[in-house]
């Protein structure tokens, strides 16, 4: 049986006019994902769910998306080495 992901990433372009509106829309599933902004000017956002509620955010995302500007966007990720750069110092 394959190994399920803890978590899964997703990362979508959203008109700045709509950030804060799908943060919220996004907060009140509490415990269902997770955003941050990657790029407020192009509106990059990275949206983390736990495993078991990936087909539920993705309803919840595809339904946002006739109602806001959102399409899922490709972006890369930050290398690994990103996060230690201030503790190797």
């Amino acid at each position: 049986m394959p190994a399920v992901p803890e978590e899964t990433v997703l990362f979508y372009r959203c008109a700045r006019r709509d950030l804060v509106l799908l943060k919220f829309i996004l907060e009140a599933y509490e415990g269902m994902s997770t955003m941050s902004t990657v790029d407020k000017v192009a509106g990059i956002v990275r949206i983390s769910i736990p495993a078991g509620f990936v087909a539920d955010v993705e309803g919840l995302l595809k339904a946002l998306a006739g109602e806001i500007s959102l399409q899922q966007a490709t972006f890369p990720p930050l290398p690994e080495t990103a996060h230690t750069l201030h503790s190797e110092r």
